[in-house]
């Protein structure tokens, strides 16, 4: 009999508008612990090459606001201020293959000098996983290199480093031909 706010969208931002996360049916306080799990599943997913979306509730007190109440987001202030006190009830992975003949176009287009370019609304890790599938990416990026030589990013030798796969955010603070030479020089490139 209460009212129930249920919202789906890119995990990230589902995360951001959540106080609790859902634990065994019971909603728990959100802290750095499930934070972390949440991050290592979101991984995990992702670099399958799965669309991951997050998923999270509210249940309106029935106090007040009861079967008879008129919600208007505008009055309410919603459309001003998002609530921060959703639960995370959890992730879900969609099995969404590149379209069939992809991989070979993009290989005709490498083998005939062409750079391909993916632009994407993904997330960077399912980006990067879908861009290995078709072969956009054959080579490492920073941070692969990173991983397999137990380094830091900062002391990765940019010469190792072949494919680069960029944020929306690490895109819009681009500002100078310079930097911009600097991520199209790399062979394999993904904005995601």
């Amino acid at each position: 009999e209460r009212r129930l706010l249920v919202m789906k969208g890119a995990p990230e931002r589902i995360l951001a508008l959540c106080s609790h996360i859902m634990v065994d049916g019971e909603p728990q306080e959100l802290d750095e612990e499930y934070r972390k799990k949440y991050h290592k599943a979101y991984k995990t997913l992702g670099s399958y090459g799965e669309r991951v979306l997050g998923m999270a509730n509210y249940y309106f007190p029935k106090d007040k606001y009861g079967p008879d109440f008129e919600f208007d987001c505008e009055k309410m202030g919603l459309n001003k201020k998002p609530l921060k006190c959703l639960t995370f009830v959890g992730l879900t992975a969609l099995i969404d293959p590149p379209r069939e003949g992809v991989p070979e176009a993009v290989h005709k287009c490498k083998t005939a000098g062409i750079k391909v370019i993916m632009v994407t609304g993904d997330h960077p890790i399912t980006a990067k996983a879908i861009a290995q599938k078709v072969g956009i990416i054959t080579g490492p990026t920073v941070e692969d290199v990173a991983k397999d030589q137990k380094i830091p990013v900062s002391q990765v030798n940019r010469d190792d480093v072949k494919a680069i796969v960029l944020n929306g955010q690490s895109i819009s603070e681009l500002e100078t031909t310079e930097e911009w030479d600097f991520i199209l020089d790399h062979d394999e490139v993904v904005f995601a």
